[in-house]
């Protein structure tokens, strides 16, 4: 894109454009987790349907929020794409890898919780805690990304590559200044 939507060091333009979602998406795990504790509460008490209904909210809160802030990946990097393998970094693979592990281990303990709720006492309000982790590593995976040969967010070049990357640029091409004109 020519746009500018590539995130620079640090940040850019780009990320403080899609800062609000991120928020939101990040708020919106939070509150799953408030509500996966009222909801085991309420099951405490007896009221099941408001377990139910908790349940599901928190549910849908930390099931959409990861993905929207996965997605906005590919507002922010030129070269992003929603399904790309291996890609991006190391950190960043590690850290997607680990994003939807947990993501996945969210949706198993949510279901469970739903499921055998007489048995499961603190099960659902732990889901909470993993959905969070997984919205931490999806954060922090974005942050990470790069492109082919491009130095991760926040590295520094040390004094002496930089000198030599100077000291290359500056030398002139010695096969076309050898080379005389016919």
């Amino acid at each position: 894109r020519s746009d500018g939507a590539t995130m620079a060091a640090g940040g850019g333009p780009a990320l403080a454009a899609w800062t609000p979602i991120v928020k939101a998406a990040v708020s919106s795990t939070l509150t799953a987790l408030l509500l996966f504790v009222i909801a085991e509460r309420q099951y405490l008490q007896g009221s099941k349907a408001a377990f139910a209904v908790l349940s599901a909210a928190g549910g849908a809160a930390v099931f959409l929020a990861i993905p929207v802030v996965h997605w906005v990946g590919h507002k922010l990097h030129s070269d992003y794409r929603l399904f790309q393998p291996f890609r991006g970094g190391l950190r960043f693979v590690v850290l997607q890898a680990l994003s939807w592990t947990f993501y996945s281990l969210t949706a198993i303990v949510v279901a469970a919780s739903v499921t055998y709720a007489e048995h499961t006492n603190g099960l659902l309000a732990s889901a909470g805690v993993i959905g969070i982790l997984s919205q931490v590593f999806m954060v922090s995976s974005l942050l990470t990304y790069r492109t082919k040969g491009e130095r991760p967010c926040g590295a520094r070049q040390s004094a002496a590559l930089r000198r030599r990357r100077q000291a290359k640029l500056a030398k002139p091409n010695s096969a076309s200044e050898s080379a005389e004109p016919p």
